[in-house]
């Protein structure tokens, strides 16, 4: 993406098995650097159940994803400045695996490990 030149981009993910898992929009501009939307963050409390907590500087629509391995095994959406899930995660080999996405329309986003 660094030949790419400035300007706002999207972008359709696809595989041949899922068809599109997924769009989403980038913004390349170098004069607007963006600084943190968000404060998250991912608490593993056992084996199973792992805590997610989201706080927006604005209420615009905002997209969560859990990737297991790059798979996406759980999709949602929210609109305000606060989000907040305890996630009873089953038929998953390791937490360790495991990527919480948390982005908004234009693309900005943040990924959070439960490492």
């Amino acid at each position: 993406m660094s030949a790419l030149e400035e300007g706002y981009y999207g972008f359709e993910v696809y595989s041949k098995e899922y068809g599109t898992i997924e769009n989403f929009k980038v913004n390349l501009d170098e004069k607007k650097k963006e600084t943190s939307k968000y404060f998250t963050k991912v608490k593993v409390m056992d084996d199973l159940k792992v805590a997610l907590l989201v706080k927006s500087f604005d209420a615009s629509k905002k997209y969560v994803l859990i990737l297991d391995k790059g798979h996406v095994i759980y999709k949602d959406t929210f609109e305000g400045t606060k989000y907040g899930k305890l996630f009873k995660i089953k038929k998953v080999r390791s937490l360790d695996d495991l990527v919480f996405e948390v982005r908004d329309d234009y693309g900005y986003g943040k990924y959070l490990s439960v490492l």
